[in-house]
């Protein structure tokens, strides 16, 4: 209808009214579920202020707002939380209820595309998909010639899920948001089992990914835990061809803006403009290649709350080159051409390398700023790096440059 908008939300209408809950007490609610609800998300109505409950993996967590051997929720800066048993779902919320709106996620995929080709998605909003594992807004499955394009997804687990072979797969003009910025990285990536959730970002590329032409440009993503995962896991020894990630902006995320870890030939990334993250882009391992990563603005890697740990070796960095399947092999050619990486981060370096081998790193033109030092190489023998015409700069060197 003219001037409305077609919304597709996965919230579990039972469970959204606060008269089906009841006070365990100190600030906890439950009532009863089947299966696995971990995704939840309070909004509140005066300001439409969204808070993601941060899924625990003990009920004695929410009793307690804390986490054993982690911290207190106040600690961590989580503002509520939830766990579930499959049978009853209990979740820690400090605010008044009658001024919020709860949303559970009752669903794991909003829209199945199952072997359909040339096929077009324009202008629909899909929330709140998160129950059970490997939950999306949009599951692509041996589908080809599919244009996703200005839609908006809110609040899910991961948004767009691409697998087997689904070629020339085009996202475009698209919002992405979340708001689990705040969540402990920590946690999240030990033991709790959390992550994988959520690492997926705004477009997952699974480890059975053949497809080839994926385009992913001009969107926006803003405080989810990875901006995108483009290249398929080596696990299942899929490959895919001809990657491109341009003209997006990024704005906070928990980990990774870019993760291009896996088997793919032909990957550029180009013309972003990225803001706050742990790190930049993950090339760990960027098996095949070449990889091109050109003309981005790789900002304030280090400025968020996963990067603020006292240990160094978690401050911000642009790329990654570290550990990930394959380190023994190592990447493909990589070229950094053209980039321009700063942060205000007090601990960062211009340039970190980790342990890692490649073929060759190109590295042209490209400006890296760091706070504290320069390039930092962890090998005393490095894979070949190749630089002529960068501007590596230190704002306010503490020790002397590596």
């Amino acid at each position: 209808f003219p001037g409305e908008k077609v919304i597709i939300d996965g919230t579990d209408t039972d469970l959204s009214d606060w008269k089906a809950w009841h006070t365990d007490g100190a600030g906890v609610f439950s009532t009863p579920c089947q299966g696995d609800y971990h995704a939840v998300t309070v909004i509140r109505k005066s300001d439409n202020r969204a808070t993601r409950l941060f899924p625990v993996r003990e009920l004695k967590h929410l009793q307690n707002r804390s986490i054993d051997k982690v911290g207190t929720f106040s600690e961590l800066g989580i503002e509520g939380a939830v766990f579930s048993d499959g049978k009853q779902i209990h979740i820690s919320f400090q605010e008044p209820m009658e001024g919020h709106v709860i949303h559970v996620s009752g669903f794991d995929r909003g829209i199945v595309l199952d072997t359909c080709n040339h096929l077009q998605i324009d202008g629909l909003e899909l929330n709140h998909y998160g129950r059970d594992e490997s939950s999306c807004a949009i599951y692509v499955l041996n589908s080809s010639d599919v244009l996703i394009q200005n839609c908006t997804f809110r609040y899910d687990d991961s948004h767009i899920y691409a697998k087997l072979n689904s070629d020339r797969l085009t996202v475009q003009n698209c919002l992405f948001m979340d708001a689990v910025l705040e969540w402990p990285f920590d946690y999240m990536k030990g033991d709790s089992g959390i992550s994988g959730h959520f690492e997926g970002g705004s477009i997952n590329v699974d480890s059975k990914f053949n497809g080839r032409g994926l385009v992913f440009r001009r969107n926006r993503i803003s405080n989810i835990f990875d901006g995108v995962h483009l290249t398929p896991w080596t696990v299942n020894n899929a490959r895919t061809n001809e990657i491109d990630f341009y003209e997006n902006i990024i704005d906070g995320c928990i980990d990774d803006f870019v993760e291009a870890d896996g088997y793919a030939r032909n990957v550029r990334i180009f013309d972003n403009s990225m803001n706050r993250s742990l790190s930049g882009i993950s090339v760990a391992q960027a098996l095949d290649g070449p990889t091109f990563i050109m003309y981005n603005v790789i900002g304030n890697c280090g400025l968020v709350p996963a990067a603020q740990r006292p240990d160094s070796e978690n401050a911000g960095y642009p790329f990654k080159t570290n550990g990930g399947t394959g380190a023994e092999t190592g990447s493909g050619p990589l070229y950094f051409y053209h980039n321009t990486a700063f942060t205000l981060d007090p601990n960062s370096r211009a340039m970190l390398v980790k342990n890692a081998r490649w073929r060759k790193m190109t590295l042209r033109n490209n400006i890296w700023v760091g706070q504290r030092l320069g390039l930092d190489l962890w090998m005393a023998n490095p894979s070949p790096i190749d630089f002529d015409y960068d501007n590596l700069f230190v704002q306010k060197p503490a020790e002397p440059l590596v």
